[in-house]
């Protein structure tokens, strides 16, 4: 009896931590004052805990896809890290840039923050986000 429970709770506990391969597209109102906050988000989850990502100055840059330095995908929330290093602008200014997404899914919001290190600008974006496979 004690050793059915214990397979069948390793079952569950497995089933609970699995992750499936997901896309979302997320939208955002508004821009920042430098276009850092794209219209437009497209996170992909690999089924192995781990994400890309692509936005608009990834793809400027060309270098969309970004593998995200973190990604976490759950029954309440989806959250993905990810970051541009070396990216110079059109000014000649060479920056390591970073993005943190939140999407909060029985809420259907979604907060995007963008951060230039060593600059002091920060950026914010609010939107949403639909699940598309």
């Amino acid at each position: 009896m004690l050793k059915t429970i214990s397979v069948v709770l390793g079952l569950s506990l497995a089933a609970a931590t699995t992750v499936q391969a997901q896309t979302y597209i997320c939208k955002f109102r508004g821009g920042g004052s430098n276009g850092t906050i794209s219209p437009e988000v497209l996170v992909e989850f690999d089924g192995k805990g781990g994400a890309q990502v692509t936005d608009r100055l990834s793809k400027s840059h060309d270098r969309a896809p970004v593998q995200a330095k973190f990604a976490q995908d759950n029954d309440k929330q989806m959250r993905v890290r990810w970051r541009l290093v070396d990216v110079i602008s059109s000014r000649g200014q060479k920056a390591t840039l970073e993005w943190s997404l939140v999407y909060k899914k029985k809420r259907n919001r979604a907060h995007l923050t963008f951060n230039a290190f060593g600059y002091p600008n920060t950026e914010t974006g609010n939107g949403s986000c639909t699940l598309q496979k």
